[in-house]
Parts: C-alpha cells; structure tokens; sequence
C-alpha cells in the first residue's frame, strides 16, 4: 500500500476524504454556455481528469492551462477557486502517464506545466490549504518512490522526472501557506507512524 491509499484509509476512517472530486462535465458545459472565462480552464482540466483522453486532447489542455497561469492565473481562483480541481488533475494524470512509456512528449508537457508554470504560480500555491497540501505532498512522496520511473530510460527518469518531482516538492513548501503546509506534513507523518 502507498502513502496516498494509507492516508486515504485513515481519511475514509474519520469520514473524509483527500482525493478531490473530478470536474462535473454538466459544470463544464454550464461554463461553456454562460461564456464565463473560466470555461477553457474547466475543460482543459475535465480533459486531464478523463483517463480516455487521446494524447492530442491531453496535449490541447496542457497548453490551455499553460496559456492560461502565464497570461492571468486568478482565472483559476475566480469565480471559484479551481486550484484543488487543477492539482488533482495534474497528478491523476501524471499517474496514468507512468503506465505508457510510449509517448514521452506529453509526460514533458505535463512536467513542464507543473513545474514552470503551476508549482511557481505564487496566487495559486497561496490559495491551498492543508487537505490540498496533504494530497499534494502524498502524490509527489509516492512519486518519487514511483517504481515505474525505471520503466523510463535513465536520462529520462534522472533528469526530468525526478528533478521535476523534487523542484514541485521544494515549490510547495516555499509557496504555499507556512501553517497549513507544516500542519499537512505533520498529518502525513502521524499516519504513517500509525500503519
């Protein structure tokens, strides 16, 4: 068992829960007919979340968010706050990208947006909180102890994934939250010393 699915275990004991709910396609399709300008946003991470998503989709939402975060990332927070949504996306589909060592490029999109473009993102990082912390800190704890990065070739593995895994690590601790991040490690470290 990996520390998310521990953590998870322990959550549905308390009666909570740490993985964020997907994007409701009708959410979607509600924004898209309203023109509100957190549309492409909505959509780019629904095609994230979708575990059917052709590689050419997959890459389009990478490029709407990236497009989005450099020319005005309080769109993600306004009219309602799509940060969980958006980090629950990126590492879902960092996760189903580590099954298909087939298509390289758009697991060096991801990586790029995570690290350039989301970890870096000081309004975004910000407006997290300890549940959204925690399940960041878990996903790129199990990320880094991942045994499918040996399934990538050396170069690969060493010099992007695990250096895009660490710098997204050292990014959240410097710009999220002091409190609530020291409160999400601390939460992490109590379940773990409980297993």
């Amino acid at each position: 068992m990996d520390l998310l699915e521990d953590a998870q275990a322990a959550a549905a004991a308390a009666g909570a829960s740490l993985t964020p709910s997907p994007v409701p396609k009708k959410t979607v399709a509600l924004a898209r007919a309203l023109g509100r300008a957190d549309a492409p946003v909505l959509e780019a991470i629904s095609a994230l979340e979708d575990a059917d998503a052709e590689s050419e989709t997959v890459r389009g939402a990478i490029a709407t968010l990236q497009a989005q975060v450099e020319a005005d990332p309080t769109v993600l927070l306004q009219p309602h706050n799509h940060a969980t949504a958006l980090f629950a996306a990126v590492c879902t589909r960092l996760n189903w990208l580590l099954n298909d060592t087939s298509d390289n490029t758009v697991i060096r999109r991801l990586a790029n947006l995570m690290v350039m473009h989301l970890f870096v993102c000081k309004p975004l990082m910000r407006e997290l909180h300890e549940p959204q912390i925690r399940f960041l800190v878990l996903q790129l704890l199990d990320r880094l102890v991942d045994r499918r990065l040996n399934d990538f070739g050396e170069e690969m593995k060493t010099n992007l994934l695990l250096k895009s895994i660490n710098l997204m690590m050292l990014k959240l601790l410097e710009f999220t939250p002091r409190a609530a991040t020291l409160t999400a490690l601390l939460c992490c470290l109590l379940d773990k010393a409980r297993h």
